[in-house]
């Protein structure tokens, strides 16, 4: 997109950009102020790079500059400017233009510019991709990692368990085998049940902690005591 209030200029670029084969197949974008310029933004998907003048009406190119920074951050600002406004220009680069252009543009100077640009376009984007990619790699790998955790029940603590059930049985103490039993079977069905979720409520993580101290209270025969304080 260029944003210039001097029309003839919106003339130029348009022909130079016709003219030029390695730039004549982007799609051109015009706005007479910073104002216009962000309306066009707001309604416009896929505007990639803007070519902004720095002195405007309404609101200046370095206005827009913050603007479209705070925004847009993947959009790339080249500023323009007049030969001699060097202080402009370099509060422009300061403020996060990746390069600039001098009035009157010379074609062959906007075409190098426009492909340095569509260059660090392409380098945005790759890098975007990649740390996307990395994002979901990692989100995929803490998912697996929590329904490995899940599905896992140490066969120690399982063994304990049958094992203190069986006990039970034999010394014919059918009430407390019948309660180990069903707490147990409870815990193990949460368990195989929150393995297929890749989600499950916090208050169910309680409750499975709660039977899981529950088995060991009844195999220890409440040698300990215990406590939960869990934040509202």
């Amino acid at each position: 997109m260029i944003v210039d209030d001097e029309q003839d200029q919106e003339r130029l670029l348009r022909l130079i950009f016709r003219r030029k084969e390695s730039i004549n197949h982007l799609d051109f974008y015009y706005a007479a102020n910073g104002i216009e310029a962000l309306k066009v933004l707001n309604e416009t998907i896929g505007i990639e790079i803007v070519l902004l003048d720095i002195n405007m009406p309404e609101m200046d190119g370095l206005t827009l500059l913050d603007h479209i920074k705070k925004l847009y951050p993947l959009i790339i600002p080249v500023i323009i400017s007049a030969y001699g406004d060097i202080s402009n220009i370099r509060a422009a680069m300061n403020k996060g233009a990746f390069d600039f252009l001098i009035k009157p543009i010379d074609s062959n100077d906007l075409e190098q510019t426009m492909l340095k640009t569509i260059t660090q376009v392409k380098e945005i984007k790759e890098n975007q991709k990649v740390a996307e990619d990395n994002m979901m790699l990692k989100k995929q790998s803490l998912n697996l990692e929590m329904q490995v955790l899940r599905a896992q029940m140490n066969p120690h603590f399982v063994f304990n368990c049958l094992n203190s059930i069986d006990s039970l049985i034999l010394s014919d103490d059918k009430v407390k085998a019948t309660t180990y039993l069903n707490k147990f079977a409870r815990l193990f069905r949460a368990i195989l049940d929150s393995n297929r979720k890749t989600l499950i409520p916090l208050s169910q993580e309680i409750q499975n902690l709660k039977l899981y101290i529950e088995l060991e209270l009844l195999r220890s025969d409440h040698l300990f005591d215990v406590e939960y304080d869990i934040s509202p």
